[in-house]
């Protein structure tokens, strides 16, 4: 791997742009590595995760859990509240725990959903998202942490299943 690595950094060094047609190949690979890695890695972590005692795995999954979930809402709310102090409106700090579970409801469905319903409820302007989404780096770092949350709460789940923590009850429709 060090030595493509290298090998690619000295043909786009010497060559340049004319040889830019390569970074397709270099994607796909880098796609196809990731093919057989990640189903590696939930794989592994489901066995992992099924080989840990009940009382081991509630405490290990609560407490990160609730690590994760605070530190969403941490950042949905402290944006709010600068939002508020940014444009000059007065933000009520009575309503935050019914707005710290409309903010985690709606975080997962995306951070571009989440901070614009957050402003709405504290009747902010909605292009003060703008301010959170200065960098595309940053919001996509808030989305590759929502698909580790996904990824994370299915691998909970198919070890819970697997561990027989987990029922799934099936009824008929009326």
């Amino acid at each position: 791997m060090l030595i493509a690595m290298f090998l690619g950094f000295g043909v786009g060094l010497f060559f340049g742009e004319s040889v830019g047609w390569l970074s397709t190949i270099g994607n796909a690979v880098i796609l196809l590595m990731q093919m057989t890695v990640l189903p590696y890695i939930l794989v592994s972590l489901i066995g992992g995760i099924g080989k840990l005692q009940k009382s081991t795995a509630t405490l290990i999954f609560s407490r990160a859990g609730m690590i994760m979930l605070l530190l969403w809402l941490l950042t949905a709310i402290l944006f709010v509240y600068f939002a508020g102090w940014f444009n000059g409106t007065p933000v009520d700090l009575s309503a935050i725990p019914s707005r710290s579970i409309s903010g985690l409801l709606s975080l997962f469905g995306s951070v571009y959903v989440a901070i614009p319903f957050m402003l709405d409820l504290v009747h902010l302007p909605s292009d003060l998202f703008q301010l959170f989404v200065m960098s595309g780096f940053i919001t996509g770092k808030f989305n590759s942490i929502a698909a580790v949350m996904n990824l994370f709460a299915l691998t909970i789940l198919t070890a819970a299943l697997f561990h027989k923590c987990l029922k799934l009850r099936v009824t008929k429709p009326c």
